[in-house]
């Protein structure tokens, strides 16, 4: 154990003014408080700030400060290595007269002194002893044992901005005042450590505009399946059943005609020939577009019930991972929702390879990857595409929608008159 002169028979307490204001809203930054604007998982972009500003500047140590507004409390947040010669002394030495001590668990309202008001409400950098810019805040026993261990006597302490408010500091600790020269190396570690903050928060603005975008259009897309299965329910059940009434009473005129209604007698026959293919092929087809029932019955009969709507129109290599196949004993259950998301991208992407490329042959593969994902690819033969003109339009809009509604990713590749490949990527459940 460290020992010194300065240290004292009993415990020493560390700080001296934790208690915050009355607690009470954080104010947000686009729905990020203060106290959220450096999570740990941040702390290593700012330790790095914080060693190259130590390296530039020659301070004993440098540490960030976050300013909470609402209750206005300053509180320490990371700091530069503490570790080799009089700073671990010194942080050893603290912690000898007040066990437990953690610089980083500093806490202090920020009127405790002039010096702090000056900073973090005033919006100005302040150079002090270290006794006066950690007066009320730290003991004043570690503060001497700071300065003579550790070498560390005045402070710079610079605010950090964000959006015109101070949000923070940054503070060096040096051995002797800071000359002009190391001041304005100082401020421009405070400036980029500001910039960093501003980068942050955007940076979780964005995730959470697009996270509401993802939301919005899983949204749209629920609610469209929604609408097409209602419609397609409508078509397959009253429409269908109106539509046999309707051949069921032109049977019974037809049955109540005589000899010399031969002649209408067929019309009416035609007419119910034309109704039976209205309500066979027609309504069929139209209620399958609308909401594809076959996916009900897994995704290989799905994918190949849609192949089979393209017989004509090329021909088809399709390849399936035999664990997809319905009543492998260890295959993946595939939920339906994604077997419908399969279903309409694979359609976009054969449908595109008909009209626009004119393909003659289609590869397709289903298998498993060994990270628990759904690997769907579906190359064609045909016109191919350029990259760089793409225009995203209606069809990736709605490969996009699906495959994110089930937390998928896709992506489009062609080159002109080499064809055009989609991929999925679509995580399964894991079973149990």
């Amino acid at each position: 154990m460290v020992t010194s002169p300065l240290q004292a028979s009993e415990p020493v307490p560390a700080v001296q003014a934790l208690a915050p204001a009355s607690p009470a809203a954080p104010v947000p930054w686009g729905g990020t408080s203060v106290q959220d604007l450096v999570p740990p998982e941040d702390y290593p972009r700012y330790r790095q700030i914080l060693a190259h500003a130590h390296a530039a500047t020659g301070a004993r140590w440098v540490h960030l400060t976050l300013y909470d507004a609402p209750v206005a409390t300053v509180r320490s947040v990371i700091g530069s290595d503490l570790a080799g010669g009089p700073l671990m002394r010194g942080f050893q030495a603290i912690q000898a007269m007040c066990p437990g001590f953690d610089p980083f668990k500093v806490a202090c309202r920020v009127d405790v002194n002039p010096r702090l008001r000056a900073v973090y409400l005033e919006g100005r950098a302040v150079v002090a002893r270290l006794d006066e810019i950690a007066e009320g805040i730290v003991h004043p026993k570690l503060v001497e044992l700071a300065g003579t261990l550790a070498q560390m006597r005045y402070a710079l302490s610079l605010p950090i901005f964000l959006n015109g408010s101070v949000v923070g500091g940054l503070t060096f600790h040096f051995r002797t005042p800071p000359d002009p020269t190391h001041r304005s190396v100082c401020e421009a570690f405070a400036h980029q450590a500001s910039l960093t903050l501003s980068n942050a928060l955007l940076s979780r603005l964005l995730d959470r505009e697009v996270a509401e975008l993802q939301r919005s259009r899983q949204l749209l897309v629920a609610a469209d399946e929604r609408l097409r299965r209602q419609m397609a329910e409508t078509l397959h059940g009253p429409v269908q059943s109106r539509l046999l009434m309707v051949n069921h009473e032109l049977e019974a005129i037809r049955r109540q005609l005589g000899p010399d209604d031969r002649e209408l007698a067929e019309r009416i026959t035609r007419i119910e020939t034309m109704l039976d293919v209205v309500r066979e092929q027609d309504i069929r087809a139209v209620s399958h577009a609308l909401h594809p029932a076959i996916v009900c019955a897994g995704l290989v009969p799905a994918v190949r019930s849609l192949l089979a709507s393209f017989t004509g129109h090329f021909e088809v290599d399709l390849t399936v991972d035999e664990r997809l196949v319905p009543g492998h004993p260890t295959g993946p259950w595939i939920p339906e929702a994604t077997c419908l998301a399969v279903y309409r991208a694979v359609a976009e992407a054969l449908n595109n390879a008909s009209r626009h490329g004119h393909a003659r042959r289609i590869t397709m593969t289903l298998a498993m990857e060994s990270t628990g994902h759904l690997h769907v690819v579906v190359a064609d033969d045909g016109a191919g595409f350029d990259p760089a003109a793409v225009v995203a339009g209606l069809g990736l809009a709605t490969v996009a929608a699906h495959v994110d509604q089930v937390g998928g990713a896709y992506c489009l590749t062609g080159a002109p008159g080499r064809g055009a490949t989609l991929e999925l990527f679509i995580p399964v459940p894991q079973a149990g």
